[in-house]
C-alpha cells in the first residue's frame, strides 16, 4: 500500500472541507481542469489508480468505481458506511490522487493546480522526506 505524506493528507482534508465534504464535487473540478491537459482517458487512469491505492485504507471504497468520463460512481451494496468512514475514505482517495500528481508533474505544479481550483484553501509547505535538507 502506498502511503501518502501527512501534508498531502492534510491538504486533501482541507479541499474536502472546502467542498462541504463532497468528493464528487472535488473530483469533478479536478476532472474539468486536468482533462484539458491529459484528456479524459488520462484523468480516468489517474483516478482509477488512486482508487486502487486507497481501497486498503477504506474497504467501503470497493463500492466506488470510476465511470465513463472519469466520474466517480457509487455502487450501493450492503450497509452504508458511517459519515466518518466515508470522509476518511474520500480523504484517502484524494490524497492518493494528489500524491500521483506529485509523482508525475511534481509538487509545485500540483500545488499550483490546487491553488487555481481552490484559491481559498491554505497550502502548507509540503516537503517530503526526500526533499528535506539537513544542515
Amino acid at each position: 500500500m502506498q502511503q501518502t505524506i501527512p501534508a498531502i493528507r492534510d491538504l486533501s482534508k482541507r479541499i474536502l472541507a472546502e467542498e462541504a465534504h463532497s468528493a464528487f464535487n472535488a473530483f469533478e473540478k479536478l476532472r474539468q481542469h486536468l482533462a484539458k491537459l491529459v484528456g479524459i482517458a488520462g484523468f480516468q487512469s489517474l483516478l482509477a489508480r488512486s482508487l486502487v491505492l486507497a481501497k486498503p485504507e477504506a474497504l467501503w471504497l470497493l463500492s466506488v468505481r470510476v465511470g465513463s468520463g472519469g466520474r466517480l460512481e457509487e455502487i450501493h451494496e450492503g450497509d452504508t458506511p458511517s459519515e466518518a468512514l466515508v470522509a476518511e475514505g474520500y480523504t484517502a482517495l484524494l490524497a492518493q490522487f494528489l500524491a500521483l500528481l506529485v509523482t508525475f508533474i511534481g509538487e509545485s505544479l500540483m500545488l499550483r493546480l490546487v491553488q487555481e481550483i481552490w484559491p481559498t484553501v491554505r497550502l502548507n509547505d509540503m516537503n517530503s522526506p526526500s526533499e528535506e535538507t539537513t544542515t
